[in-house]
C-alpha cells in the first residue's frame, strides 16, 4: 500500500486564477507569425477567459477539499481525504491522509518539499516542480507559458468520442505534450503530458518518464470563476479520481499546515 500512495496526489488547485501573466509572455523563439501559432494562441487566450473573465478579479486564495480514489490494474483500491490550498503569490500546499500516514507537499513554484513516513523531507526535483506548477494552474495550459517553448494548433479532431481543438506544445524538458479544448466552452478537457515516476511511487532523485492523461470536467462557477470539481489522472497502470466537495474562494488559509519538515533532507538516489 505504501508504494501506491507514495506519489502525493496531483491535487487540482486553482492558481490558474492567481496567474496574471499574459498568455504570450514567453514562446521560446517560436515564429509567432505562423497560422498554427496564431490559432494555438487564440485557443489559449479563450481558455483563460473561459476560466476567469476579465471582469472577475484574481482571488487571493482558494481552498479545496474532497476525496482521492486510487485504482490499480493489480486490483488495489483505496479512498482517502484530500486537502489543498493556493495563496498569493503562488504558494501551493497539498496533503492526503493516506492509509499508512499523512503525505504533504509544498512549493512556491521555484522550490519545494514533500513528506511521507519513509521520506519525511524530500526536496522536489526539477521535473516534479513542473508537475506542481501544473497543479497550481488547475491543469489549465493557458497559465503555464513558462513551461513551454512553442505551441502549434493541430486542428479539430475526434478524441474520446468528442470533437476537440488540439494544441501541441514543446515543454521546457523537451517533451511534446497535447492539450484538448472543448470548442463550445473554450475550457480544457484533456491533457496528455509527461511525468516522472516510477508510476506508483515517488523516489528520491526522480525516475523514468511516462505519459499521463488528465481528464478535467464537472466545471462549476465559484465566485465568477470556472473550477473543475473532478479531475482524473490516467497513468499506464493506475487511475486516480479526484473529486472536490468544497471549493472556497478568498477563504482564510491555515498557513500552519505549511510547516516544513524538521528531518534532514533525503539525499538524491
Amino acid at each position: 500500500m505504501k508504494s501506491t500512495w507514495f506519489r502525493l496526489a496531483s491535487f487540482v488547485s486553482s492558481a490558474t486564477i492567481l496567474a496574471s501573466a499574459c498568455l504570450t509572455s514567453r514562446r521560446g523563439g517560436q515564429p509567432q507569425g505562423t497560422a498554427e501559432f496564431r490559432a494555438a494562441d487564440s485557443i489559449l487566450r479563450r481558455s483563460r477567459l473561459a476560466m476567469r473573465p476579465a471582469a472577475v478579479p484574481a482571488p487571493r486564495s482558494i481552498v479545496l477539499a474532497g476525496t482521492y480514489e486510487y485504482t490499480a490494474e493489480s486490483g488495489l483500491h483505496a479512498l482517502a481525504p484530500l486537502y489543498e490550498h493556493v495563496r498569493a503569490p503562488g504558494v501551493l500546499y497539498q496533503e492526503i491522509a493516506a492509509p499508512f500516514g499523512m503525505m504533504r507537499r509544498w512549493s512556491d513554484g521555484q522550490r519545494g518539499w514533500a513528506s511521507r513516513p519513509e521520506f519525511p523531507n524530500r526536496p522536489l526535483p526539477d521535473a516534479e516542480l513542473s508537475e506542481v506548477r501544473r497543479d497550481v494552474a488547475l491543469y489549465q495550459p493557458a497559465a503555464l507559458g513558462n513551461e513551454y517553448t512553442s505551441y502549434t494548433f493541430e486542428g479539430r479532431r475526434l478524441y474520446e468520442g468528442k470533437e476537440l481543438d488540439v494544441v501541441a506544445a514543446q515543454s521546457r524538458l523537451g517533451k511534446t505534450e497535447r492539450f484538448y479544448f472543448d470548442p463550445a466552452t473554450g475550457l480544457a478537457a484533456y491533457l496528455e503530458v509527461w511525468e516522472e515516476g516510477p508510476e506508483g511511487a515517488r523516489i528520491v532523485g526522480g525516475g523514468e518518464f511516462y505519459q499521463t492523461v488528465y481528464i478535467i470536467d464537472d466545471y462549476r462557477t465559484v465566485d465568477g470563476i470556472r473550477i473543475p470539481f473532478r479531475v482524473r489522472r490516467k497513468r499506464p497502470h493506475t487511475l486516480v479520481d479526484m473529486r472536490f466537495d468544497t471549493v472556497r474562494v478568498n477563504a482564510p488559509v491555515d498557513t500552519l499546515r505549511e510547516k516544513a519538515p524538521t528531518a534532514p533532507p533525503s539525499p538524491p538516489a
